[in-house]
């Protein structure tokens, strides 16, 4: 499992309770990096242990999860096909170990990307209202949904990201990057059929925002009382399809439908354990990112509707696939912590940790290193761009200058929200140091 620089292994106890339960206590560790003494403990504790087949079953479900052939097993029990309940009543568990501290150092983003960064004048006030038009559209609206929402501060994103745009078009906006984070994160608790169910209600809702249309299909069949997320889809388009250009309107559905499909492959993958290539990994994640329909929306905020002739240009091409590249991959790095903490394998330091057997901190470096090309490539582009005269390149300039302000936006936004860091996103963008996150212990009964 593990490459150049990290090792492996797994330990295990039975500790018992004050209740008389039998607990089962697997400690994975994967050291990341010797150089830093840094360790990553996944712990499992699992209850109701019958007979000593269930504890077989459990070692080798945790040795083959680890995929290494030299895992290091202590049980506290004489064997583990002779389990009996010691005669003597056991002192109660002693606390979980913690593991050792470890750090890592982000790539030093803010000094290499410099665009202004600006923000919309009644940014505050179109946030406000467009979480309130979220919360009101959510059945069962919880008060750690609203914690989330708040964290998340997905509407100062866009009063950063569009800040030069009128008010209802920031608030479409505004809506729009609720969702897209919305879609994002339901459908990564989602299995296969999840994803194909929500990806067809909601691009249903992009066709036919007049009306629910159900899918009635054998394989997909939706609910007869329309989903939240449906009718949140449909309010949203069809005020965008009021005033839009009909060239936003297409390019919107078309790169919505490749996140969706982008997003499936994720699912599939997720389901059946498979970790992509790394150029596999980057293939799917331009497009399972959003940034392409966010992209998008740029036209619509500024009142212009691009010729075919400027989108399909090779080098505004490049400036929107270096927008894309430089806010995932950046994206990635800033969410490593935290998905690595979930089980998460979806991420670019992940992807080069497993795939490429790089170190944790080298992992990082790596994907740093895309993000300064991405930044290289979009300034090689603008300097190349052609010409279309007068009036459109007025339109284009207008357009790049927005792309630059996305790059900016998303980079300051990362340490502003929550999302990411919790509340120590100021301290994390002046050091650039983060602490690994212990992976959160699991629970799962024995079952036959």
């Amino acid at each position: 499992m593990a490459g150049n620089g990290t090792t492996s292994g797994l330990a295990t106890r039975i500790l018992r309770d004050d209740n008389g339960i039998y607990w089962y206590l697997s400690s994975v560790f994967e050291c990341f990096d010797p150089a830093l003494q840094g360790i990553n403990t996944h712990e499992t504790l699992t209850t109701s242990i019958h007979s000593g087949s269930d504890l077989v079953a459990l070692l080798r479900r945790d040795t083959a999860l680890l995929n290494i052939k030299d895992a290091l097993t202590s049980v506290s029990i004489s064997s583990p096909n002779t389990f009996s309940p010691p005669a003597s009543s056991p002192p109660a568990p002693s606390p979980l170990p913690m593991a050792p501290l470890c750090t890592f150092q982000l790539p030093d983003l803010l000094s290499r990307c410099t665009y202004p960064l600006r923000y919309h004048e009644n940014g505050d006030a179109i946030a406000a209202a467009s979480d309130s038009w979220y919360e009101k559209g959510c059945s069962n609206f919880t008060e750690e949904k609203r914690r989330k929402l708040s964290v998340l501060a997905a509407g100062k994103l866009s009063a950063y990201a569009y800040h030069d745009t009128d008010d209802d078009r920031l608030r479409c906006i505004c809506d729009f990057m609720q969702l897209i984070f919305h879609y994002g994160d339901v459908s990564e608790g989602l299995m296969i059929k999840g994803n194909e169910m929500v990806a067809d209600i909601v691009m249903n809702a992009f066709w036919f925002p007049d009306s629910y249309r159900p899918t009635h299909a054998t394989d997909k069949i939706h609910p007869k009382q329309e989903p939240d997320l449906s009718k949140l889809s449909r309010d949203l388009w069809l005020r965008c399809t009021r005033d839009g250009g009909s060239g936003f309107h297409a390019r919107l559905r078309e790169n919505l439908g490749l996140f969706f499909d982008a997003r499936h492959i994720q699912a599939t993958h997720r389901q059946a354990g498979v970790i992509p290539t790394t150029q596999d990994y980057i293939d799917i994640r331009r497009d399972s990112s959003g940034l392409k329909p966010l992209m998008d929306f740029l036209e619509y905020t500024l009142h212009i509707d691009l010729p075919d002739c400027v989108v399909e240009d090779p080098f505004i091409r490049s400036l929107k696939q270096s927008v894309n590249d430089f806010c995932t991959w950046s994206n990635d790095i800033f969410s490593f912590n935290k998905e690595q903490a979930c089980g998460e394998t979806y991420n670019t330091v992940i992807i080069l940790m497993k795939v490429e057997g790089r170190s944790l901190q080298d992992a990082v470096g790596c994907a740093g290193d895309m993000c300064f090309k991405a930044l290289d490539t979009f300034r090689e582009s603008r300097r190349s761009l052609p010409t279309w005269g007068l009036e459109i390149d007025r339109d284009v300039d207008r357009y790049v200058r927005s792309l630059e302000g996305w790059l900016t936006a998303n980079l300051h936004w990362s340490f502003m929200s929550g999302r990411y860091f919790g509340a120590k996103g100021p301290e994390i963008k002046k050091t650039r140091i983060v602490e690994l996150i212990r992976p959160r212990p699991v629970m799962r009964d024995i079952k036959n």
